[in-house]
């Protein structure tokens, strides 16, 4: 798991990387609205929701 968390910080990172502080501030702020206006839980990719169960 270290690894994958490396490896999204570093995706992140690149995907932000045009954005100063306070923009990836704002960024943040309207994601997180975006997600709970969307219900999502927090922390929990929303793909897991289409997962079928295991067995």
């Amino acid at each position: 798991m270290g690894q994958v968390w490396q490896i999204a910080t570093a995706h992140e990172a690149d995907l932000c990387e045009g954005l100063d502080d306070t923009e990836y501030e704002h960024l943040a702020t309207l994601l997180n609205r975006t997600a709970e206006q969307q219900q999502l839980t927090p922390g929990v990719h929303p793909g897991y929701r289409r997962m079928p169960p295991a067995e």
